[in-house]
């Protein structure tokens, strides 16, 4: 009864521990060198991604109509929030999001050796518009 119990236990905690989420709808701001470091407005209605965390695995992928971006280094924060790296030809990008409830909130920090107007920050919330599978 008790090793019964136990793997239940267990498998319960794994499951809930694995989830896939469909996000869209970001609106927010951003700044950057090329508009002087003045806030703008910024919005991606169509804009699409498929979120899943699973243990120690996670990915970002592009839902329909979302072109998929470059690969990206993920590194899993909690069973709801990631963080996602690249650095490539002198730019380097980190993102972060995080799911709570219906939504997802966003921010990416863009660094360019070759000077500040191709840098900047972006801040958005999406909706959570439902479960996918991971």
């Amino acid at each position: 009864m008790k090793t019964t119990l136990l793997f239940l236990l267990a498998c319960t905690a794994f499951s809930a521990s694995a989830d896939c989420w469909v996000v869209t709808n970001f609106n927010g701001e951003f700044t950057s060198g090329r508009n002087e470091w003045k806030f703008e407005r910024l919005s991606k209605p169509n804009y699409t991604l498929h979120i899943a965390i699973d243990g120690k695995k996670a990915s970002i992928t592009a839902g329909q109509g979302t072109q998929q971006g470059e690969p990206r280094a993920l590194t899993i924060l909690s069973p709801t929030a990631l963080n996602s790296f690249r650095s490539n030809d002198g730019v380097t990008e980190t993102e972060n999001f995080a799911i709570q409830n219906d939504k997802v909130f966003y921010s990416s920090v863009i660094q360019n050796v070759r000077g500040t107007e191709e840098a900047g920050v972006i801040v958005m919330v999406g909706d959570v518009a439902g479960k996918c599978q991971g």
